[in-house]
């Protein structure tokens, strides 16, 4: 969902940006209730970054809220690994 909401966002699409990262927002979420160490702190990066992704989203404001969904996908990445 994290991706899709930048990709959303490098069209313009500020709505639709915020639907994909609040589904992201919740999965994150539920991963970093059972995640410890570095995985979890990678989480909690992605969870603020959606965050705000949501919140410019919401102002219309699709190129801030597509850099955010951006950092929130490279956390995700990196508590993948």
């Amino acid at each position: 969902h994290a991706n899709a909401a930048v990709t959303h966002g490098k069209a313009g699409h500020a709505s639709v940006l915020v639907e994909h990262a609040e589904q992201a927002l919740e999965h994150a979420k539920k991963a970093a209730e059972v995640a410890t160490g570095e995985t979890k702190t990678h989480l909690e990066a992605a969870i603020k970054a959606l965050e705000e992704s949501i919140s410019h989203g919401k102002m219309g404001h699709a190129e801030m809220a597509t850099k955010s969904a951006e950092q929130a996908v490279e956390h995700l990445k990196a508590a993948n690994k």
